[in-house]
């Protein structure tokens, strides 16, 4: 929809079958073409006017997002789920969806390629630490504790992680086999 409108207005487009990434600011700012249509959702545009860069998402162009279809991946639970980084405080214990639980430890700026970017910080055991990308938030959720206790912190890298899923993942579909029998 997008290519398309453009070109009426005889904008030439290179489209790019992959989610833009950070990595991809030198090659773009290198580019004969002027617009690049990446696939993907940044969650919001921003501007790098040295690069003489642009990035825009589709809100900021057409006003209102497209409905997507959603290929299902695990999700968080709505109840834990964290909207935005405003809703954690240092010490609070979370989940990463990959990488297991952890304790939140802040926000950190860091510049990638000449652009800043938040980076929530995530500590497992060892201290050693995983920086999640803020437009990655919906992988983090609260840990939640009905006995108010501190849970095993998870080992960055770890199987233990994998194999808690994939338990619990066994547990879920045996339950709804017996409630559909």
């Amino acid at each position: 929809r997008l290519r398309g409108l453009l070109a009426h207005y005889g904008l030439s487009v290179q489209r790019r079958d992959e989610p833009f990434h950070l990595g991809l600011v030198p090659e773009l700012a290198a580019a004969a073409s002027e617009l690049a249509l990446f696939v993907g959702d940044p969650g919001h545009g921003f501007r790098a006017p040295e690069l003489r860069l642009v990035l825009l998402d589709e809100t900021e162009i057409l006003g209102r997002k497209m409905r997507r279809r959603h290929r299902r991946h695990a999700q968080v639970a709505p109840e834990a789920a964290v909207a935005s980084w405003r809703d954690l405080r240092e010490g609070d214990y979370v989940v990463h969806l990959e990488h297991g639980i952890g304790c939140y430890r802040g926000l950190e700026k860091t510049a990638v390629s000449g652009i800043e970017v938040d980076f929530l910080v995530i500590e497992y055991a060892d201290r050693n630490k995983l920086f999640v990308p803020v437009d990655k938030l919906h992988l983090v959720s609260k840990h939640t504790d009905a006995e108010g206790q501190a849970p095993s912190i998870d080992k960055l890298g770890g199987s233990a992680w994998q194999r808690k899923a994939t338990r619990v993942r066994k547990a879920v579909r045996n339950i709804a086999d017996r409630l559909l029998r």
